[in-house]
């Protein structure tokens, strides 16, 4: 079993923390992020969370002087997934984009759908399952459309939105989350003029604040998305209308 207690060093631009080994003491090593730094000379603190994997020699420029040209390049320190930390042990931190495309999320769609339970309850205390289905059935057809939406504007200007599962419960949480803080602030409606369109307002703030932030876009491709998105939503109305009248 690994020891618990092994030293490690932290990279100070990206925060990931590697294995401290004496092979290593005193030189200089690279890690994924382009950072080079210095390993400790002695053991650091304890609290072992990522290997270190030597590079082979590369052919070119550098980093070290020109006197060592020769030596292999710099050793770079090969992230891995945190292991679980013991019971009581240290902390591991958390993986920005796991919280960015998974954390976030699942926080932000479950509070979502409480809080719209919440409200379809208070509306309707007698009809609670009806509600239930109503707020589910919103939540998978608002996130359909809002993926054909984005899917169409990701492949028309080339945009990363990573796997389509992820992208789905991303697009999820966006369609719920503005509605549901719209809830609470629904009594400021009868307590403050124009408060109904001030609602509408933080909704559409949200809604474009979250879809920018969870799918790391500019706001040149944010207002593309909303527009895009908009325009599916403005064809599906249409055309339900259009089967409606048959």
């Amino acid at each position: 079993m690994e020891n618990a207690e092994a030293e490690y060093f932290q990279c100070q631009a990206c925060g990931k923390r590697f294995r401290w080994k004496n092979e290593l003491a005193g030189r200089q090593v690279r890690c994924p992020c382009g950072q080079v730094m210095q390993c400790p000379k002695n053991p650091p603190s304890a609290d072992a969370t990522y290997d270190i994997a030597l590079d082979p020699p590369r052919a070119g420029k550098s980093d070290r002087p020109a006197a060592a040209e020769s030596t292999p390049a710099l050793p770079t320190l090969s992230y891995q997934t945190p292991r679980t930390a013991a019971p009581g042990g240290p902390d591991r931190g958390v993986d920005p984009e796991l919280l960015k495309k998974q954390y976030a999320p699942l926080w932000l769609l479950g509070g979502g759908i409480l809080i719209e339970v919440i409200s379809e309850y208070w509306q309707h205390p007698h009809n609670l399952q009806a509600a239930i289905i109503h707020i589910g059935i919103g939540i998978v057809g608002g996130t359909i459309v809002m993926l054909a939406g984005v899917l169409l504007a990701a492949k028309i200007r080339k945009i990363d939105i990573g796997s389509f599962w992820s992208a789905a419960l991303r697009l999820a949480a966006i369609g719920v989350a503005p509605i549901a803080v719209t809830d609470l602030l629904w009594p400021l409606r009868y307590v403050m003029c124009l408060g109904g369109l001030l609602i509408l307002g933080v909704q559409f703030v949200l809604y474009f604040a979250l879809l920018g932030a969870l799918f790391d876009l500019d706001q040149s491709d944010t207002w593309y998305c909303v527009l895009v998105i908009f325009l599916v939503y403005l064809g599906v109305y249409f055309l339900l209308l259009w089967v409606g009248t048959r």
